[in-house]
C-alpha cells in the first residue's frame, strides 16, 4: 500500500485492517414526506417532515489478535432504524429598506434502534464499538450515546 507522499517521497506500508470476504455494502432504505407552507408573501412559514431510515449491513471494525497480521477486521455488524419528524416555524415581524427582524423556530424527534445484531456481536462492548461507529458524537460520562438528532440509551 502506498500513502501519501512525504516531501515527494512516497510512503510505503502494509494494511492493519482485514476485510471479511463476505463483507457487503451498508445499505440504506430511506423513506421521507413533508409539507412547506408560506403565507403573507412568505413573512410566516411553517414546515414538517417526517422520515424513516433503515441501515443494513453496518460495516464495524473490530480489534483482532495482531498474531495474524491484522490488528482489525471489518464486518457486517447489524442494522440501525432511525426514526423521526421536524417542525419549523419561521416569521418576519418586521422588514423595513434598513431592518429586518427575523424569528425561526425548530423542534425535532428522534429515535434511533439497533433492529438487528449479527451472531458473534452479543457483548454490550461490541454493541457499544457499533454505535460508537455509527454516531460519531458521543457522551462518555453516561450510559447514553449521543447522536446529531438525540440521544441513544444502551
Amino acid at each position: 500500500m502506498i500513502n501519501n507522499l512525504f516531501h515527494g517521497t512516497p510512503n510505503y506500508g502494509v494494511p492493519d485492517t482485514l476485510n471479511d470476504p463476505d463483507l457487503l455494502p451498508e445499505i440504506k432504505e430511506t423513506k421521507e414526506a413533508g409539507i412547506d407552507l408560506q403565507f403573507f408573501n412568505s413573512r410566516l412559514s411553517l414546515g414538517f417532515s417526517v422520515y424513516d431510515i433503515l441501515s443494513k449491513d453496518l460495516i464495524l471494525s473490530l480489534p483482532v489478535d495482531a498474531a495474524n497480521g491484522y490488528t482489525y477486521k471489518n464486518i457486517n455488524s447489524g442494522e440501525m432504524s432511525n426514526k423521526g419528524f421536524e417542525i419549523t416555524l419561521s416569521a418576519t415581524p418586521v422588514q423595513t429598506d434598513k431592518f429586518g427582524w427575523y424569528i425561526d423556530w425548530n423542534f425535532f424527534k428522534n429515535i434511533n434502534e439497533l433492529t438487528k445484531l449479527y451472531p458473534g456481536l452479543s457483548s454490550l462492548q461490541s454493541i457499544r464499538r457499533l454505535l460508537w461507529y455509527c454516531k460519531p458524537l458521543c457522551d462518555r460520562r453516561t450510559s447514553f450515546w449521543r447522536n446529531l438528532w438525540g440521544w441513544i440509551r444502551i
